[in-house]
C-alpha cells in the first residue's frame, strides 16, 4: 500500500506502531532432600518470583512478588515381592507468583472442570501403592484443590489398577470428582 500525506488531522490512519513495555520476570527457588531413613524421604522447594509488567511504570508493582511452596513425604512400608508405598504431597502458589514453566500438568484444567484461575492456590494430594512385578499393581488417590477462599473447592479420587493373569491384562482406571465454584457445582465420574 502507498500511503500520500494529506495533511495534519486529515487523514484516517496515524503511522504508529504500540511498543511493548520492557518486563522482567525473576525466580529464586530453593530445594532439598531430606532421607532420615532407607523406606522415608521428604521433599521441600520454596520459590519466589518477581515479575514486573512494566519497567518503566512504577504502578502495580507491590503485586509483583509471588511465593510458593510444595513439600512432599514418600514412605515404603513394605518392600518385599509385595510393595506398598504412600505419598503424601502439599503445594501452595500465591496468585502473584509467575513461574518460567508450566507448574500443572498439559490436563490440569480439564481434570478439574476449571477455567483459568488467578487466586492463591492450596492443593493436597495423597496415594497409596501397592504392587507386586508378577500380579501387577493397584493404587488409591485422594486430592483437593481449593483457589482462593471461596472461589473453587475440588476433591478428587483416582483408583488405578493393572493386573496381569494367565497373559490376560485386567486395567482399570477410575476417576471421581466433585467441585463447587463461584459459577457451578457439579461431579464428574471418568471411568
Amino acid at each position: 500500500k502507498i500511503f500520500e500525506f494529506v495533511g495534519q488531522n486529515l487523514g484516517n490512519y496515524e503511522p504508529i506502531i504500540q511498543l511493548k513495555a520492557p518486563n522482567l520476570l525473576e525466580v529464586i527457588a530453593l530445594n532439598g532432600h531430606f532421607k532420615p531413613s532407607e523406606k522415608t524421604e521428604i521433599v521441600a522447594e520454596v520459590a519466589l518470583s518477581n515479575r514486573d509488567l512494566n519497567l518503566f511504570s512504577p504502578l502495580d508493582d507491590h503485586q509483583n512478588k509471588g511465593l510458593a511452596s510444595k513439600i512432599q513425604w514418600n514412605q515404603t512400608w513394605i518392600d518385599k515381592s509385595w510393595k506398598l508405598k504412600s505419598k503424601l504431597n502439599y503445594r501452595m502458589v500465591q496468585k502473584q507468583f509467575a513461574s518460567v514453566e508450566k507448574l500443572n500438568p498439559i490436563e490440569f484444567n480439564r481434570d478439574w472442570n476449571l477455567e483459568t484461575m488467578n487466586q492463591n492456590q492450596q492443593f493436597l494430594k495423597g496415594s497409596l501403592a501397592l504392587s507386586n512385578q508378577k500380579w501387577g499393581n493397584l493404587s488409591y488417590g485422594i486430592e483437593k484443590l481449593t483457589f482462593g477462599s471461596q472461589f473453587y473447592d475440588g476433591s478428587r479420587q483416582l483408583l488405578q489398577s493393572n493386573f496381569n493373569w494367565n497373559k490376560i491384562q485386567f486395567n482399570t482406571d477410575y476417576n471421581l470428582l466433585n467441585f463447587n465454584s463461584l459459577s457451578e457445582k457439579g461431579t464428574f465420574i471418568r471411568w
